[in-house]
């Protein structure tokens, strides 16, 4: 009798394995369950933080033109590398995070666009505009078949005829490569675009970064020769006059007073410029006021950072107006 209360039945192990088995099971779902939880609540945080820097990063738009327009009530847009502001770090708190922006003088660039012209049949090349282009070339080492190849090439993207010219290459050469395209036939979008013409190397739009850029419109900018680096040197080589060579350019911005030039007429009596001839001078790409401005910025919220960018240029209406905008990483 004793024996037999004590004896388990014979399906009891297989019972207390299923049960095991199915708190087993349980676990494991309750744990995929927690991880898929915890997966959406991160997404979901994350999407809420990105979208509220996208918004942020909008709105800095209107701190970006205060900045700006303060910079220019300040300074009636005379500006010199010592004007405080320009290039200085500004941040402002915003809810879990900070928006910083800085303020460039974006007027000292060869402006890429300024080689088109519209045409009865689209787009024709400024011839001059195309030899200024080629002299800037040089005066960053570049021998004349190596200006030709760059300045052909992107004078035959531009235009909207399909003839070649004698170093560029039109429809017939990009239609050749392993993934065929055409070339725009209108003005550049932004200086990325440089990346799609023939010859134009990472390593040569880097070289050109610094000096050029996409204007959304055909007029040559006016350099501020207030601002002018002494590596934005060739600028002044390649728009004010074909016969200053890199090396003067240089030494006169090396050795500019303090102060900057008060004028441009007391820029022009520099003895590099008055042993050339004056009629070869292009004075009107010369001055001592800024008409662009890059912004560039970084909104950071919770770790997640968001760039912007936004180019600011004349106004008709108000003191400057937005001419193009990036936000987000390129």
């Amino acid at each position: 009798m004793t024996g037999r209360a004590h004896q388990m039945p014979r399906d009891s192990g297989a019972a207390l394995l299923s049960v095991l088995m199915l708190v087993a099971a349980m676990s494991v779902a309750a744990l995929v369950a927690v991880e898929a939880i915890a997966r959406a609540t991160e997404l979901a945080r994350v999407t809420r933080d990105r979208g509220e820097a996208h918004w942020i990063a909008v709105s800095g738009e209107t701190v970006a033109v205060a900045v700006v327009e303060d910079i220019l009530a300040k300074t009636e847009g005379h500006l010199t590398e010592a004007t405080p502001g320009l290039g200085a770090p500004y941040s402002f708190p915003v809810d879990r995070g900070t928006v910083t922006l800085r303020v460039h003088d974006a007027s000292n660039c060869f402006n890429i666009n300024a080689l088109a012209e519209p045409g009865e049949r689209g787009w024709n090349v400024v011839e001059g505009e195309l030899t200024a282009y080629k002299r800037l070339l040089m005066s960053l080492g570049l021998g004349n078949y190596e200006a030709d190849l760059f300045g052909d090439s992107l004078a035959d993207w531009i235009d909207s005829d399909s003839v070649s010219r004698g170093n560029g290459a039109e429809d017939a050469y990009y239609a050749d490569l392993a993934v065929p395209y055409r070339t725009a036939g209108t003005p550049l979008e932004n200086i990325r675009e440089l990346r799609a013409i023939g010859p134009y190397t990472p390593e040569m739009i880097t070289l050109l970064e610094p000096l050029v850029c996409v204007r959304p419109n055909f007029e040559q900018s006016t350099l501020n020769i207030n601002t002018l680096t002494e590596r934005q040197a060739p600028l002044l080589t390649a728009l004010l006059s074909p016969d200053l060579s890199p090396e003067s350019a240089f030494d006169m911005i090396a050795r500019r007073p303090a102060a900057g030039w008060f004028t441009a007429e007391a820029f022009l009596q520099e003895p590099e410029l008055t042993a050339l001839a004056a009629e070869r001078l292009r004075i009107s790409t010369v001055s001592v006021e800024t008409t662009h401005f890059l912004v560039e910025g970084r909104v950071s919220i919770s770790g997640l950072e968001i760039p912007f960018e936004y180019l600011y240029g004349p106004g008709e209406d108000s003191a400057v107006q937005l001419l193009w905008r990036r936000r987000g990483e390129d």
